[in-house]
């Protein structure tokens, strides 16, 4: 099934676009293939039931569309300052970035006769999670994303792609 035909169910401050960029290798004859379907990741959510029990979510991480990302790094940016040598930025609030990141990349799945519904977390509910479990999400979030690659670095401003 194609999720850009997903209904997504977002709050009003996340940006969204359909259309995210996937780069399939060139076929032999050095043509590029370029796939406009956004990366998925499978995730179960073990949450508490209320009742002494666990109930299982079908989630999903979701690649960030190119518009996501640009705001997110930047965010990042500024939140940021040079290193007194020059070559590094630091970033200096940490506050609510993985959150963001996460409130706009993961979702809990609901099967619809027509397909499937994309439902958003609202942020207050992931800055309460175990930050084990958010740091599992950050981190593959940010590798599906390609987030603080060194070449992401370097096509973002930082000509020297230090970390």
């Amino acid at each position: 099934m194609k999720n850009q035909e997903d209904e997504i169910v977002t709050s009003p401050e996340t940006p969204t676009n359909s259309q995210s960029p996937e780069v399939v290798p060139a076929e032999s004859n050095g043509t590029l293939r370029i796939g406009l379907t956004f990366k998925e990741q499978p995730v179960k959510l073990i949450r508490p039931d209320g009742q002494g029990g666990e109930v299982e979510d079908d989630c999903i991480l979701r690649q960030l569309s190119g518009k996501q990302r640009d705001d997110y790094l930047q965010m990042i940016r500024n939140r940021s300052k040079t290193s007194p040598d020059g070559k590094n930025l630091i970033v200096t609030d940490l506050r609510g970035l993985e959150g963001t990141l996460l409130q706009w990349s993961f979702f809990r799945v609901e099967k619809t006769d027509t397909g499937r519904k994309l439902h958003q977390y609202k942020l207050e509910e992931i800055d309460g999670w175990p930050d084990e479990s958010r740091d599992v999400l950050y981190a593959a979030s940010c590798k599906l994303s390609k987030i603080g690659d060194k070449e992401d670095k370097k096509d973002k401003g930082d000509e020297e792609g230090n970390d």
